[in-house]
């Protein structure tokens, strides 16, 4: 009994990181994106593809150039982007607003033993699709205020001043963030919301 439970933890432990690492698939069809929308959380990974030459030239674009598969095609297409907090909207630089897509990836919280900081993570070491980014926080219903604004870090202990702050039990706290260029003006746009409560 002790042998099956150790190889079931086993089994599990092997397991972690090919599901943390699964990567979301977009197909790039004659004129449209499929899916169209898609939510990956930090670190995530999607895959635009196209198997076979189309009578179409077709590629991949974020609107503000956070990334780019390439000049249009008629050929193949493979690529992939690792993701940072933020609301990616792409298109087919052809084709414009008749085919487009979403990316959504809301930062990921950490939570702490009860009154002590938590961690917030906006970014990993391999996301490519922003190199600064800009986080906002609010406690409870108030006002959206910055957090981070044109920072590198990936992810940090909320708080301010480098002092992290005092949680305080039942309060929500919620967070979005958005990825930007290292230089210039383009940015995705703000991540979906997410909060916690201890």
């Amino acid at each position: 009994m002790k042998r099956l439970g150790l190889f079931l933890i086993v089994a599990l432990l092997a397991a972690a990181p090919s599901a943390l690492a699964a990567t979301k698939e977009v197909k790039l069809n004659d004129d449209f994106f499929a899916p169209d929308a898609t939510k990956v959380p930090v670190g995530g990974k999607v895959h635009w593809s196209r198997a076979a030459s189309s009578s179409n030239q077709h590629n991949v674009v974020q609107n503000n150039r956070l990334f780019r598969s390439g000049d249009p095609t008629f050929g193949r297409i493979n690529f992939t982007r690792v993701f940072s907090a933020g609301t990616f909207p792409y298109l087919c630089e052809i084709h414009g607003g008749a085919m487009n897509g979403t990316v959504k990836v809301p930062v990921k919280l950490s939570a702490a033993p009860a009154r002590k900081p938590f961690t917030v993570t906006w970014a990993t070491r391999k996301s490519n699709t922003g190199a600064r980014f800009a986080v906002q926080f609010r406690v409870g219903t108030g006002v959206w205020k910055t957090w981070k604004s044109k920072t590198k870090a990936k992810g940090g202990v909320f708080g301010k001043r480098g002092r992290p702050v005092e949680v305080k039990s039942g309060k929500k706290y919620s967070f979005r963030a958005l990825s930007k260029k290292a230089k210039g003006r383009g940015a995705s746009n703000l991540s979906p919301v997410k909060s916690f409560k201890p």
